[in-house]
């Protein structure tokens, strides 16, 4: 019998010593209203046909990170898209170059490119939905919020990175890309993965100056 993929949400560790952290990425120079990001964008699942620079600042400016977050879009190093390339990914996302302060080496915001419905409701710890009483006609029976959020895998067929269809403010990696996977915290800390049932616990730890300190929290 074929063993079940595991699934993974990818989480950015605010917690790093020292770490960077990314503002609202900008279109350009300014900070006027036309040079604000449509950072939403970014969860729906298509190819974007992005023309003008964009670039992030950083407050406070910190160690560089091979993935963070700015307002939750994914923003990782080229090796990151190199890997990608050679686990022959590329169909299932998009790197739009990004100017980050400070840095001469060329950053990248990643967009999945699948949404899959995917989420079992009767596996999830809790799972709310929108109600009439909401006043939200455009949501109704959608999901409001989900928590130990976990998915179906006989619903991902083979998708390896992906945000799941009505929850997509998460990302999700196969545990094939994940052991791939070893992002670096641009000469970072440590490299922590979540197993088991639900609740995540440390599982590996590198102390090593190459290491990176990541979380997968299994779903």
């Amino acid at each position: 019998m074929m063993k079940q993929m595991k699934y993974y949400e990818l989480h950015d560790d605010v917690y790093i010593p020292g770490r960077w952290h990314l503002k609202m990425p900008l279109y350009g120079e300014g900070g006027g209203e036309d040079d604000f990001f449509d950072v939403w964008q970014f969860k729906e699942g298509r190819v974007l046909d992005i023309k003008r620079p964009n670039r992030l600042t950083m407050k406070p400016a910190g160690r560089a990170l091979e993935f963070s977050e700015s307002l939750g879009c994914p923003v990782v190093h080229r090796r990151v898209v190199s890997l990608f390339e050679r686990l022959r990914l590329q169909r299932e996302v998009q790197f739009i170059p990004a100017e980050v302060e400070g840095q001469p080496e060329p950053w990248f915001i990643l967009n999945a490119l699948q949404v899959i419905r995917c989420i079992d409701d009767a596996r999830s710890e809790e799972v709310f939905y929108w109600q009439p009483e909401d006043n939200r006609p455009e949501k109704l029976g959608g999901y409001k919020n989900v928590r130990g959020l976990k998915v179906d895998p006989a619903k991902i067929g083979g998708a390896h990175i992906f945000r799941p269809w009505g929850w997509k403010v998460v990302l999700i990696v196969s545990e094939t890309s994940s052991k791939r996977w070893r992002p670096r915290a641009s000469r970072a800390s440590n490299s922590s993965r979540s197993d088991g049932a639900g609740a995540g616990h440390e599982a590996e730890s590198h102390a090593g100056p190459d290491s990176a300190r990541k979380v997968f929290q299994i779903i």
